[in-house]
């Protein structure tokens, strides 16, 4: 099992820290200026919807998003995985922006959106701003190699940041609390998997003893109770067929109900 990282440890790639650093304005501002090429007076970094755990959704969230004196929109993530579904995550991003922009059915469609992936295994980086190769070289910096000097303005910004960030005893409670939320995400999720594993093994054994009616799979999907799954699944080995066990999925749900009430 890998070590749990300590504040300490992280860099500008690791989610937290890449969020903690961009929250801050100044860094936001300097950073979609050299990306984007022209300046900007004033960004407002939603705080509400960066580096927060997010109830309804059940999930940590660590986009920025951030909009300027013009009101135009930006979402910045980190993303040190590869991803096959690229284009469907940055689709989901322009609709959460969309999300905050006040509808006018007489306005016609012209979105603006514009997508921009910066990669540090890039190939081009002679056609590209000296000042973004070296951004790109500090993003894949180890730890002893991202405290160098990378003789560039942002980077030694961003450097100044980090230092700030793991001196501060409010972020590294923060960065605690964001471990501890991931952990219990982490095993929710696989919690959420064997119950789901638990139904499908259910279905597939009753499958072979006749229709399974979606009832019986609706009925099966309210249970949330890994015992009460395997509980059930040695009862559809029993199962004389899908009819009766059906009976006994209904029973435990409105078991479970009246003890709820």
């Amino acid at each position: 099992m890998s070590r749990q990282k300590r504040l300490q440890d992280l860099t500008i790639k690791d989610n937290f820290m890449f969020g903690a650093v961009m929250s801050i304005e100044e860094n936001c501002i300097a950073f979609l200026e050299m990306v984007l090429g022209f300046p900007i007076e004033k960004v407002v970094v939603s705080k509400e919807r960066s580096m927060i755990y997010h109830p309804e959704y059940k999930g940590v969230w660590l986009d920025i998003y951030a909009k300027d004196e013009k009101h135009t929109h930006y979402n910045v993530e980190m993303q040190t995985r590869r991803q096959a579904d690229l284009g469907k995550r940055s689709r989901y991003y322009h609709s959460q922006i969309d999300m905050e922009c006040q509808e006018d059915t007489r306005a016609k469609l012209r979105d603006g959106n514009k997508t921009i992936f910066l990669s540090t295994r890039g190939k081009n980086k002679e056609q590209m701003p000296r000042s973004l190769v070296k951004f790109l070289k500090f993003v894949e910096a180890d730890l002893v190699e991202s405290e160098q000097d990378f003789g560039d303005e942002l980077v030694k910004q961003f450097q100044d940041s980090i230092r700030e960030i793991k001196a501060s005893r409010e972020m590294g409670e923060r960065y605690m609390l964001f471990e501890e939320l991931l952990k219990e995400e982490r095993q929710e999720g696989l919690a959420q998997g064997r119950q789901e594993n638990a139904r499908e093994y259910i279905l597939e054994f009753l499958a072979d003893k006749g229709e399974v009616s979606g009832e019986l799979k609706e009925a099966l999907c309210k249970l949330n109770s890994e015992e009460e799954l395997k509980r059930l699944f040695k009862l559809a080995i029993k199962a004389e067929s899908t009819e009766a066990f059906q009976k006994i999925v209904e029973e435990t749900v409105n078991k479970l109900r009246s003890k709820e009430n």
